[in-house]
């Protein structure tokens, strides 16, 4: 069995685990933030899907940091610079 089969049974069984533990919503630690969780490991296992997240979260990425930059520069500059000398 290769590194990579093994990857995807261990990927498959915690996704099921996870779905299965978000079932269990109303108990204290688990939770129903397991199931999406789950179907988002599950998902990744599907190499359709696990293309379309991957150039989502890469596009997500971008973006955030496009929305750092604006912010750095509309933002008032930190320090002494503003405060009046006494």
């Amino acid at each position: 069995m290769s590194f990579s089969s093994l990857f995807f049974v261990v990927r498959l069984v915690l996704a099921i685990l996870l779905m299965t533990g978000g079932v269990f919503w109303f108990l204290p630690v688990v939770g129903l933030w397991m199931f999406p969780l789950g179907v988002l490991l599950l998902a990744t296992c599907i190499p359709l899907i696990d293309r379309r997240i991957r150039v989502w979260t890469r596009t997500l990425g971008t973006v955030m940091q496009e929305a750092d930059q604006i912010e750095a520069e509309r933002s008032p500059p930190r320090g002494p610079q503003g405060m009046s000398g006494q």
